[in-house]
């Protein structure tokens, strides 16, 4: 253990620090090509947090190109909060951001709230990784404006957006003429600056990541893993497990899930684990029995017969002519991935369309109901950090879409078009499929051609080493699927799977449950877990005759 006096003036001995394999001269004169630097943070958390006392920021060069350590590198940006126990454990959190795009220091108020029970007895370390946020952010944005501004004045007519039966090979042709227009200019343009986007893959993220430990002097971590963050944490397992003393994997995108090729499951499965939860609930069994069978009946017969409704309520829910099936599959799907907390009312809202009132769930659709769920973390990315920022203008920098695609499209270059085809046909026959999966991965597919950097796809083989893991998924998440983090859990030698009920993508922004269990479970990762508080904090169902106040629609 490291006493908390040292922890506060570690910014300044760090600046002495190089990556192994440095002579002591340059240890012992830090040159401008040193790889650390401390700078100052890109955000302010608030008091009683103090930079450069409670946190600080700074710089770690890696390679561009992990086979040429010579070669052109890249400045990650991190930022370290120190552990606010006096009795600080040796090894930090290190917190392995979503997306692949997303930045962790955006949002590192949400992140120090998050990760508060942790950071007791332990330093969390964020950082951007290579091409997101304040780490040398792809932005391919003004190649796409020029690459569609030229074909409009060249002539080139713009398709008509596929309809609702389009096949997989119409939307594809549809998203090369759109969506898919500027990623080739924008590959070769950082190219002439020598800065191959080949080399955005979640290996050299991974490699990145062993060398920020390196730079800040940390032989462990405990990794804290979100979404796509648990592709990351998985490869380092695997290419160094020494290196993990355990892992946390919330909401994870597994290693052994091709996310191109594998989309049905998200749209489906937030309404599977809805009609298994009521239908293993005595209150909402007894109320709303037979829930999943009546849903399925309901949207025939709304698709058969509309239900009329106001023309301005419905345009406001995105029903133009009457309340269909369409407006169902949505509400199970897109509603209910996007705000868990609509769970409570859709069985309601069912046996009310059923006989014959929409009031309840054209408040779900709409967004009027129910009254939205006072949390202390927020459960968006947007809501908690922006403002603290420098400048206003920077809050684009929670995603890079460019770096989201590079990463992707790297990772899975052997996935093909028959590949999406098929998993579009083994599960169109559900009624609750819609079209927004399948033309989401079509669209990057298309972009992936586009780009075309030659990167060969993610090895996929799984950890051996027998390290902790805790794994969680979110009942109701349509981001990645529970069912992934369950197969990412039986994947690997040492790991627990938990679903987290009621909770959306990142559990640990829902569940205080969660965030008390993942605190638990780094403390101690070898102490069995006592998951009992889950099931307490799924919210009170609305029963057939309670009463609904659903607010008047804000103008």
């Amino acid at each position: 253990m490291r006493h908390h006096l040292f922890r506060i003036t570690i910014g300044t001995i760090l600046l002495l620090v190089s990556l192994p394999g440095a002579t002591m001269a340059t240890v012992a004169t830090p040159e401008a090509d040193t790889h650390f630097r401390v700078i100052t943070c890109p955000f302010t958390l608030p008091a009683p947090e103090r930079e450069g006392e409670t946190y600080e920021c700074g710089v770690v060069a890696v390679p561009l190109d992990h086979a040429d350590a010579d070669g052109p590198s890249i400045e990650l940006t991190f930022a370290r909060l120190f552990a606010t126990g006096t009795n600080v454990a040796d090894d930090p959190v290190l917190w392995l951001e979503g997306g692949p795009g997303a930045s962790a220091l955006v949002v590192a108020e949400t992140n120090r709230l998050i990760s508060a029970g942790a950071r007791e007895s332990r330093d969390i370390v964020l950082f951007d990784q290579r091409g997101a946020g304040y780490s040398d952010y792809l932005e391919c944005g003004e190649y796409q404006s020029s690459a569609t501004t030229g074909a409009a004045s060249s002539g080139t007519p713009f398709p008509e957006p596929p309809g609702a039966e389009a096949s997989v090979a119409d939307v594809y042709a549809y998203a090369q003429a759109t969506a898919a227009l500027g990623f080739a200019e924008c590959r070769d343009a950082y190219a002439a600056r020598g800065n191959d986007l080949a080399h955005y893959t979640t290996e050299a993220i991974a490699r990145d990541s062993v060398l920020l430990l390196d730079a800040l002097g940390y032989g462990q971590a405990t990794l804290w893993a979100t979404s796509y963050g648990g592709r990351v944490a998985t490869v380092i397992m695997r290419n160094a497990p020494e290196r993990v003393r355990a892992a946390v994997l919330d909401s994870p995108l597994p290693l052994g899930i091709r996310r191109l090729a594998s989309f049905a499951t998200l749209e489906t499965e937030p309404a599977a684990n809805l009609f298994a939860w009521c239908a293993g609930d005595s209150a909402c069994a007894s109320a709303y029995p037979d829930l999943e069978a009546r849903t399925l009946a309901l949207i025939d017969t709304l698709n058969t017969v509309p239900l009329p409704i106001d023309q301005q309520a419905g345009f406001r829910a995105g029903l133009m002519e009457g309340f269909d099936g369409s407006g169902v599959v949505r509400m199970l799907t897109a509603v209910l991935a996007g705000n868990p907390d609509v769970a409570r009312a859709i069985p309601r809202a069912v046996a009310d369309l059923e006989a014959g009132d929409p009031t309840v769930a054209l408040a779900i659709l709409s967004g009027d109901f129910p009254p939205p769920v006072e949390r202390p973390i927020s459960t968006s990315l947007t809501n908690t950090s922006f403002t603290t920022l420098l400048k206003p203008t920077d809050a684009r920098l929670a995603l890079s879409l460019a770096m989201r695609s590079a990463v992707l499209c790297n990772d899975e270059s052997d996935v093909t078009l028959a590949d999406i085809s098929a998993e579009e046909a083994n599960g169109a026959a559900t009624p609750l499929r819609g079209v927004v999966p399948v033309r989401s991965a079509v669209t990057l597919y298309a972009q992936c051609r586009a780009l075309d950097t030659g990167a060969p796809p993610l090895d996929m083989t799984q950890p051996t080493a027998s390290i902790p893991v805790l794994v969680l998924g979110g009942s109701y998440d349509g981001t990645t699927a529970p069912s992934w983090g369950e197969a990412a859990a039986n994947a690997l030698p040492n790991a627990q799977f938990l679903l987290v009920p009621g909770a959306g993508h990142a559990t640990a922004r829902w569940s205080e449950c969660a965030r008390t269990l993942i605190t638990g479970f780094i403390g101690d990762p070898d102490a069995g877990i006592d998951a009992g508080c889950l099931e307490s904090e799924h919210p009170e169902l609305v029963g057939p005759v309670d009463p609904v106040a659903t607010p008047e629609p804000s103008t």
